[in-house]
C-alpha cells in the first residue's frame, strides 16, 4: 500500500472529525457557557474546521497530477469545477423548500425575495439555514480562476503570492464587516456596500487555503514546524480579540493542523472510504436536522448543546444508512451481468 493512499485515510479522517466541528460552529453548544476560556479555546478549534476543508480540496486535487512539473492539470480543474458546481446546484434545490417558508413566514415581498435569493445563490453562496454551502461556492469561483491561472504561473511562489492576496480581500472585508465600531463617511459606506453584495469576505476564503493545500502534495513543511505554526497562533489568538490579526493567525493555525495531519500514515481499512463520504453527507445535510429539530421542539431558532447532540446523532445515520445504499446500489449493479 502506497504513503499516499495513508495520507488520504488521515485526511479522511479528521474531515469526518471536522465536520462535526461544522455542526458545532452552527449549532453554538457553548453559547451561554459561563467560563469565557472554554469559550475562546472552542472557538479557535472550530474555527480550523471549514479552512481544513479547503486545504483538503486543494490537496487532493493536486495529488491527481501525474506531471512533476505542474501543480495542477487545468483539465482536472475543470472537471472538478463542474462537478461542485453540480453539486452547489442540487442542494441549493434540496434547501429550496425552507428558503420558501423563510420568506412566507416573513411576509418579504416578491421583489425582495429575487433580490435575496439571487444575491445568495450568485454572491454569497446561502440562503436562510443554508450556511454550509457557500463553501462550494467559494470552491467554485477559486477554481474558475485557478484554472486560468494555472496555465500562466506555475512556480510554487506564485500559488503562495495567489494566496496572501486573497487573504487580504478574505481577512480585510470580514473584519470591515464584522467591526462593532463605527466609521463614518466613506468606511461606513463601504463596509455597507460589501454586506449587502458579498455579506463578508469569506467568499475568498477558497483562494486562500486551496492553493496552498495544491503546493503541499510536493511542498512539505517538517512536523516540528507544523506543530511549531498551530501551537502558537492558537496561543496567540488565546490573547487577542484584533479581528484582523485572529483572521490570519487562523490561516497559520490551519495550515499547522493540515500539515500535521498529512504527515500521519494510517493502516488502510474500508472505514476511511465511509468517514469520506459520511463527512461530505454530514456537512451538507446537518442544517435541514437542526432546522427540523428546533422547530419541533422550540418553535424558534434555538442554539445549545441539545442542537448540537441530537443534529450531529441524526446526521451521522442519516449519512451512514446513505452511505449503505449507495454502497448496495454498487454491489448490485456490479453483480449483474
Amino acid at each position: 500500500m502506497s504513503s499516499v493512499k495513508r495520507r488520504y485515510n488521515s485526511i479522511d479522517l479528521f474531515k469526518f472529525i471536522m465536520a462535526f466541528a461544522v455542526i458545532a460552529l452552527h449549532t453554538e453548544p457553548l453559547r451561554d457557557n459561563p467560563c469565557a476560556s472554554a469559550v475562546k479555546i472552542y472557538s479557535i478549534l472550530v474555527s480550523m474546521a471549514v479552512p481544513f476543508f479547503f486545504l483538503a480540496s486543494g490537496y487532493l486535487l493536486a495529488s491527481g497530477t501525474d506531471s512533476s512539473d505542474d501543480i495542477c492539470d487545468p483539465a482536472r480543474i475543470k472537471r472538478q469545477t463542474i462537478k461542485i458546481l453540480k453539486m452547489y446546484l442540487l442542494w441549493n434545490l434540496i434547501y429550496f423548500p425552507i428558503t420558501v417558508a423563510y420568506f412566507l413566514i416573513y411576509e418579504t415581498s416578491p421583489i425582495r425575495c429575487v433580490f435575496i435569493f439571487i444575491r445568495g445563490l450568485v454572491l454569497v453562496g446561502e440562503q436562510y439555514n443554508s450556511w454550509p454551502l457557500w463553501y462550494l461556492l467559494s470552491i467554485v469561483y477559486s477554481l474558475v480562476f485557478l484554472s486560468f491561472f494555472v496555465k500562466r504561473f506555475r512556480k510554487p511562489g506564485h500559488f503562495l503570492a495567489l494566496s496572501a492576496i486573497a487573504s487580504i480581500f478574505c481577512v480585510g472585508l470580514t473584519a470591515l464587516v464584522k467591526y462593532e465600531g463605527t466609521y463614518g463617511g466613506i468606511g461606513e459606506t463601504l463596509r455597507q456596500l460589501v454586506y449587502l453584495g458579498l455579506g463578508n469576505g469569506r467568499i475568498f476564503s477558497g483562494l486562500v487555503y486551496i492553493p496552498v493545500g495544491m503546493l503541499m502534495v510536493r511542498k512539505k513543511l517538517p512536523v516540528y514546524l507544523n506543530a511549531g505554526m498551530l501551537v502558537a497562533a492558537g496561543v496567540i489568538q488565546f490573547f487577542t480579540d484584533n479581528l484582523i490579526v485572529t483572521g490570519y493567525l487562523t490561516i497559520i493555525a490551519s495550515i499547522g493542523l493540515f500539515g500535521l495531519v498529512e504527515s500521519l500514515r494510517l493502516k488502510d481499512s474500508p472505514v476511511y472510504a465511509v468517514l469520506r463520504s459520511m463527512s461530505t453527507s454530514m456537512y451538507l445535510i446537518h442544517m435541514y436536522i437542526w432546522t427540523g429539530y428546533y422547530m419541533l421542539v422550540y418553535r424558534e431558532k434555538t442554539f445549545g448543546p441539545d442542537s448540537f447532540i441530537v443534529t450531529s446523532a441524526v446526521a451521522v445515520l442519516v449519512s451512514l444508512l446513505y452511505c449503505m445504499i449507495v454502497n448496495y446500489g454498487k454491489r448490485k449493479s456490479a453483480a449483474e451481468p
